[in-house]
């Protein structure tokens, strides 16, 4: 009994936080890296924040796909 109570708080206080009033909107920028004669495409995504962030670099396979997971 007192783990379907536990469960069902941390159910309720999951769900209260996920909830956030603040909704965060994202700048997409195309990115051109240019090293010698070849050019990496991308998009930039950053948070329309003033303060920093964590930032992750997400690089995907080889080959005719794109940054959507679309293969052409």
């Amino acid at each position: 009994m007192n783990k379907v109570i536990l469960f069902l708080t941390v159910l309720f206080w999951s769900f209260i936080n996920a909830q956030d009033k603040k909704e965060i909107t994202f700048k997409e920028t195309p990115a051109i890296l240019k090293i010698n004669n070849d050019q990496i495409f991308g998009t930039l995504t950053t948070p329309d924040l003033t303060k920093k962030f964590p930032v992750a670099l997400i690089i995907a396979g080889s080959g005719q796909q794109t940054e959507t997971g679309i293969i052409r």
